[in-house]
């Protein structure tokens, strides 16, 4: 019996250590209706971080459209290794992109054509303002689009990010954590709004 307790004891103890998951729930906000969910979540085993992030959204404009953004993002001691991205827009897909460290450099890729290489370490992404507070960064990239973009503190707490199409986002914090976002997407302008436990 205490051998069985011990080993449990072990066990639940090494998966602790080890491996360290948070996840965060958002309601989708568009003309204050909530038209889908966003959730993130970060898992931690020893170096290495794995960043997945899901969205859902139907809203009606014109016509009835339904988003789905899906990320998974890759760091390995403080520095991206690889990122995939898939948004797809009424059953279509519009984006399909992936990064892929290689040496010093990375390889980004839209639809499967090698479209540019980055010759800059990748520390902070965008699936990371979910996560943490960009302070004291002042360029992020997009796992996207394959390209950094400029953030800049606004006030205590609040960023602003562009895009290289002009469109802005905001994010507000607190604790470190995003509580609140407006997203200007292009397809659909939102807000996110952090699920209250």
């Amino acid at each position: 019996m205490i051998k069985t307790v011990l080993t449990l004891f072990i066990f639940c103890y090494t998966l602790t250590v080890f491996s360290q998951q948070k996840q965060l729930v958002f309601d989708v906000i568009h003309r204050d209706k909530k038209i889908g969910e966003f959730v993130a979540s970060r898992v931690k085993n020893n170096k290495i971080i794995t960043y997945t992030s899901k969205t859902a959204i139907e809203a009606r404009l014109l016509a009835k459209i339904n988003v789905n953004y899906n990320f998974e993002v890759l760091y390995e001691d403080d520095l991206m290794q690889k990122a995939y991205t898939e948004v797809i827009v009424n059953g279509k897909r519009r984006t399909d992109s992936k990064t892929i460290k290689r040496k010093n450099s990375y390889l980004f890729f839209d639809c499967g054509d090698h479209e540019s290489t980055i010759n800059y370490p990748i520390s902070f992404s965008s699936i990371l303002l979910i996560f943490e507070e960009p302070i004291s960064v002042s360029k992020i990239y997009s796992e996207e689009n394959g390209n950094f973009q400029k953030i800049t503190r606004v006030k205590s707490h609040c960023y602003t990010k562009e895009n290289k199409k002009g469109r802005v986002n905001t994010y507000f914090y607190r604790n470190g954590l995003l509580q609140k976002a407006f997203i200007d997407s292009g397809l659909i302008d939102f807000e996110l709004q952090i699920q209250e436990k």
